[in-house]
């Protein structure tokens, strides 16, 4: 948090000069009859007020800082009047600044609407959002820290939370006005999202490294290592104090943004790169990672790696990282396939999850592959590294790479045994589209191991070194090309046969097999949808229709089933359902 917060006046000035640059030479914050200056004149006023603002936040923590010390500390420092002094400066210099340029700003909002939608303005107000959010996840950290007993004071924290609240609330008000923009939610989605995946980053940390300790300590008290535990080392530690409060903090901010600022009827294609994103990265991979780590734990047993009495080696991150991830993966793999968030723009979500999840296990039994190779040539060609003549090195390596390449290809078979294929809305396009990402990355991959390869062997032509000696420095290139000529190849055929398969259809046939549909529903009309995308076989987009006469209009589940033919046999690939009295009006486009 420190770190951020130091290289913070850096990050704003770079964002500021960023879209300075992008919206005076794309023209894209001009209203209809303002010239390039106006921008100009804009962002000054803004970026005055954002540096004001942080002055008068700053000053009045300083002032209050002091004034908290004064009457409930009985240790006052000399550096009191210092911190008087500064602090009034800032907020005498900032506050006739702020008020200056803000009461301009007004007057040209009233002149002129077109600034109300202004991309500087809702920058200026996301910057302001963001610092001060952060400022008060930092401030709320370290007095739950005070109150856990792991820091002598949080007088600054405290005084922090009455001038930053009071910003945040302000300008998050504002950022809530009706803005005709097509990027006002744009730039509060970015917000938003940001914050949460903040906080469940936090929260996600703090918890796991709580576990950790958990895991770790009840191993030892078990297993008799620790039969003496000192009580700033037990199971209530400093450490695991600290991270409590790191968690408290990471669920408070994900809570606020995430399940109160957030609305679950608004879809975005941020909204759904970030819950994919959390599910695929934050969950899946983590889970993933964590049983690596168990496997190798495993392995490194019958291999017999020798390890320290009493140490069990990686399993309690392992342990730590699988029900972490489990439980983010539970989470947002459930809004993404619940009928009852139907905001995730994706038709299909269980498709993305698994030719997701398929990829990552190529990618780990790849690298399983890649290392077994480079092990296998270290022993027939000797090594120039003196780390791997150590006794145990290869029993190390082996382990790590047959858990990779074991889990990996587990993972693999499973999404193409048991999961893709039971998937209603493949598209053959899809299985052409990830064919080609596979074969295209493989090729990108093996080009520079070639590259290598090349070069050491020109280099035993034309020198005095042995065979042996050019097969050793050529290990790592040939450990790439073993994985990559596994790999490639099936999957090379694989996509000459779908793309075989796929010219053999009608053309109605290959790309109308599934359709974006957006039904514009009255109140409560779940059950219809879940009807209709019964018989689909497919997600559709539901949207509550918010027009004066809607809420009269009713959508029979017996009707389901016409409409689904009807969406079906219509000429477009994306299909717009709207509700009318006595059926529904079916309109396509491409």
């Amino acid at each position: 948090m420190i770190g951020f917060f130091e290289l913070l006046p850096f990050l704003v000035l770079v964002s500021v000069a960023i879209t300075s640059i992008y919206l005076i030479f794309a023209n894209k914050d001009k209203g209809p009859s303002e010239q390039t200056g106006k921008i100009l004149q804009r962002l000054y006023f803004y970026l005055v007020s954002f540096v004001s603002l942080m002055m008068i936040g700053s000053g009045s923590t300083l002032l209050i800082q002091f004034v908290l010390q004064e009457l409930l500390s009985e240790n006052i420092k000399s550096s009191g009047p210092d911190k008087v002094a500064l602090g009034t400066a800032l907020v005498v210099v900032g506050a006739p600044l702020l008020i200056l340029h803000w009461r301009i700003i007004d007057k040209q909002l009233q002149r002129n609407t077109w600034a109300i939608s202004s991309q500087i303005r809702k920058i200026y107000k996301f910057l302001t959002l963001a610092v001060s959010i952060s400022i008060l996840a930092h401030s709320v950290t370290g007095i739950i820290q005070f109150l856990l007993d792991t820091k002598d004071s949080s007088w600054y924290q405290l005084a922090t939370l009455i001038p930053f609240t009071i910003i945040w609330i302000f300008h998050w008000r504002i950022s809530d006005q009706k803005e005709s923009s097509y990027l006002k939610p744009i730039i509060r989605d970015i917000y938003v999202y940001f914050a949460s995946l903040i906080g469940l980053i936090m929260a996600a940390n703090g918890l796991g490294s709580i576990l950790h300790h958990l895991f770790d300590y009840s191993y030892q008290s078990i297993a008799g290592v620790k039969t003496i535990v000192e009580p700033q080392n037990g199971i209530f530690s400093e450490n695991v104090r600290d991270n409590l409060s790191i968690a408290i903090t990471g669920i408070a901010l994900w809570g606020l943004h995430w399940l109160i600022l957030e609305n679950q009827k608004h879809t975005s294609r941020l909204k759904s790169a970030y819950i994919y994103c959390c599910a695929i990265i934050g969950g899946g991979v983590t889970s993933i990672v964590g049983i690596l780590l168990i496997l190798f734990t495993f392995l490194a047993v019958i291999f017999s790696v020798q390890n320290d009495p009493g140490d069990i080696g990686p399993v309690p991150n392992g342990l730590t990282l699988l029900i972490v991830g489990i439980t983010i993966f539970a989470y947002h793999s459930y809004i993404i396939k619940s009928p009852n968030r139907p905001e995730i723009q994706e038709q299909n979500g269980s498709q993305v999850l698994d030719y997701s999840f398929s990829f990552i296990g190529l990618i780990t039994s790849s690298i399983g592959i890649a290392i077994l190779t480079n092990l296998v040539l270290t022993s027939l060609t000797g090594s120039n590294n003196e780390l791997a003549t150590e006794e145990d090195s290869w029993r190390v390596s082996a382990a790590i790479g047959i858990a990779n390449l074991f889990l990996g290809a587990s993972l693999w078979w499973y999404t193409w045994r048991y999961r893709i294929p039971n998937l209603t809305s493949v598209k053959g396009e899809t299985k052409i589209i990830f064919f080609t990402g596979v074969v295209g990355l493989g090729i990108l991959v093996s080009v520079p191991s070639i590259a290598s390869i090349i070069f050491f062997l020109i280099k035993f032509l034309l020198s005095e070194d042995s065979i042996m000696s050019a097969i050793r420095s050529s290990r790592v290139p040939l450990s790439v090309i073993a994985a990559t000529s596994v790999i490639v190849p099936y999957h090379w055929l694989n996509l000459r046969k779908e793309r075989e398969n796929l010219a053999t259809l009608p053309e109605e046939d290959r790309y109308n097999q599934v359709k974006n549909v957006t039904v514009f529903t009255p109140a409560n009309s779940e059950f219809f949808v879940a009807a209709l995308e019964e018989n689909l076989g497919y997600r559709v987009t539901y949207v509550e229709w918010a027009d004066p006469g809607s809420e009269n209009l009713v959508l029979e589940e017996d009707s389901t089933e016409e409409i689904a033919e009807r969406i079906q046999t219509s000429n477009g690939e994306f299909v717009v359902v709207l509700p009318e009295p006595g059926g529904v009006r079916i309109y396509s486009h491409h």
